[in-house]
């Protein structure tokens, strides 16, 4: 079996989120398995400093009037490279790191990459049994297979919050019939475009990241507007556990940390923990436990939790390190209690920009809080 996998981000040549780190290790389990897999994504000059390889095939693609020259580079590991400037020479995966803001122009790079793929496949210059498309950004391929006749498809939702949701008045750039989008369609959502709900219609299956994750987001409350197309698909919704790369992830070889260390030698992690408080800013408290937690700050993760019962946490002597981007007014309950822990911390913050699914989440802001409460004023433990 051959699959081809489509996404905007790819370890190790870009990241934003766990959907880069599926795409870049999911491929290497299912070689495991004898299945021939090719993943296809952006070149981003400006963000992977690696050296692509030789060049496998160019082509135009067609985005609403004009076409730009496409070529696909080696990246190595099974890993095709999109190369088209225009629309990937950026210092961002999605937004410009120095406004916070989403490129303007997302959808037409979703597009660059969607019609590279669609027309590597037509041109034989890949081949496929199936095509894997992950998140919204990929969310018009399985249309454009259906359309051509291609491989079937199966399209991930990694995170439903985000649909890939433009303006209506954007729908011709996609070179599909401005007929298929008026009136109640797969495409349209509430007057815009979703590229996430164009995918659910026309993908042969679609899977997501856990079982539990499957039933939740079919209901009302956890379906962001499209509960009631999740509960259409049926058994075509499928929901499976995202496992964990213990190659990318094992301290014994990690040589991003400080020391190394493992369940039979732990030397190395008292190490770390020491960087870690230096670098956070914390008080060097050989006694204390160091919690870590790495998340999209939001209710969906169980931030909010966290926050009730952090007073707790400290009060019982342990530091607590938080990095993430999310809700702004979660952050600044994480800020409230560092500020008023009295604590030697460190707090660092700047906004970034996104567009999310309706019910539209508050403004992504992107910190990192460390504190230490070991003497919590009583405001602290309310």
């Amino acid at each position: 079996m051959r699959v081809l996998h489509v996404a905007m981000e790819c370890v190790p040549f870009s990241k934003v989120g766990g959907m880069a780190d599926v795409v870049g290790s999911l491929p290497r389990a299912l070689r495991k398995l004898d299945v021939e897999c090719t993943v296809l994504t952006p070149h981003y000059p400006r963000i992977w400093k690696g050296s692509p390889g030789a060049e496998l095939g160019a082509f135009d693609v067609r985005i609403g009037s004009a076409d730009h020259r496409v070529r696909l580079l080696e990246g190595g590991g099974g890993v095709v490279l999109v190369d088209q400037p225009t629309a990937f020479d950026r210092d961002g995966v999605y937004d410009d790191p120095r406004t916070g803001e989403g490129y303007r122009d997302n959808l037409f790079r979703c597009l660059v990459l969607q019609q590279a793929a669609r027309v590597a496949l037509r041109a034989g210059v890949r081949a496929a049994d199936i095509v894997h498309c992950h998140d919204n950004h990929t969310g018009l391929l399985p249309v454009y297979l259906r359309d051509d006749g291609g491989p079937k498809s199966v399209l991930t939702i990694h995170n439903l919050a985000y649909q890939g949701i433009y303006g209506g008045d954007q729908f011709w750039i996609t070179g599909l019939s401005p007929g298929r989008f008026f009136g109640h369609s797969a495409f349209e959502f509430y007057g815009d475009l979703s590229l996430l709900k164009a995918g659910l219609y026309h993908a042969d299956l679609v899977t997501t990241v856990s079982p539990n994750y499957a039933a939740e987001i079919v209901k009302p409350q956890h379906g962001f507007g499209l509960d009631g197309v999740l509960r259409q698909l049926g058994d075509r919704l499928v929901g499976i556990l995202n496992g964990i790369d213990t190659e990318a992830w094992n301290p014994a070889r990690d040589r991003l940390i400080p020391k190394s260390y493992s369940a039979r030698n732990l030397a190395g992690k008292e190490a770390c923990r020491r960087a870690l408080r230096e670098r956070a800013g914390l008080e060097q408290d050989a006694a204390a436990p160091v919690l870590g937690m790495v998340t999209r700050v939001t209710h969906q993760k169980g931030v909010d939790l966290v926050g009730a019962i952090l007073p707790w946490i400290v009060r019982a002597g342990a530091q607590v390190v938080l990095l993430g981007t999310g809700d702004a007014a979660l952050l600044d309950l994480f800020s409230d209690h560092r500020t008023r822990g009295r604590d030697r911390g460190a707090l660092r913050g700047r906004l970034r920009g996104a567009r999310p699914a309706r019910p539209r989440p508050p403004a992504p802001t992107h910190r990192a809080s460390a504190y230490r409460a070991s003497r919590p004023s009583p405001s602290c433990a309310r």
